[in-house]
């Protein structure tokens, strides 16, 4: 089973079930990479309409709320939003601002995308493949300037953290 295939299926099965968190704070969130209609592999890309279609579901019946406000309620701020969710954006590619960010714009979804430094500053390719260039500073600046999206860091080099001693880390 394709990759694709098999998100899909996942997916589908967990709209369809509901879990009882009653006891406890649940907060999904989505982690997205790409959003574009490559076919590579390795960008883990979503197709535009498909990703219209989730914010349209996500918007309809969920709270999409910023990871900061999930922070706040996982720490007692705030209880009273009604089934929340959260969606980030790994590495940085440039289709989150050319495709992404114009939908989330059009929903009003709040989004932090997680960006690799490096990536961003051409350093090094993440993916050879022209689809997967990185975000200009430029962009990152413009959708900064949005309330709704905000900024992290996904390290310097995109290293596993768990590979490596902590005076690495720390630089990362």
């Amino acid at each position: 089973m394709c990759k694709e295939r098999l998100k899909r299926l996942i997916a589908s099965i967990w709209a369809v079930f509901s879990f009882d968190v009653s006891s406890r704070v649940a907060i999904p969130i989505l982690c997205y990479h790409s959003v574009g209609e490559s076919l590579n592999y390795e960008g883990d890309s979503l197709p535009i309409a498909d990703f219209e279609r989730h914010l349209q579901y996500l918007k309809k019946n969920h709270t999409v709320i910023s990871l900061r406000e999930a922070v706040g309620i996982l720490k007692g701020e705030t209880d009273d939003i009604v089934n929340p969710v959260v969606l980030t954006f790994d590495d940085g590619y440039k289709d989150n601002y050319e495709n992404a960010f114009p939908l989330l714009k059009k929903y009003d979804i709040p989004t932090t995308i997680f960006v690799v430094t490096g990536f961003i500053n051409k350093n090094f390719t993440l993916i050879d493949d022209n689809d997967f260039d990185p975000l200009t500073w430029e962009q990152i600046r413009e959708m900064d300037s949005y309330d709704f999206i905000n900024f992290g860091a996904h390290t310097d080099t995109h290293r596993i953290l768990s590979q490596i001693d902590n005076s690495e880390i720390y630089d990362e």
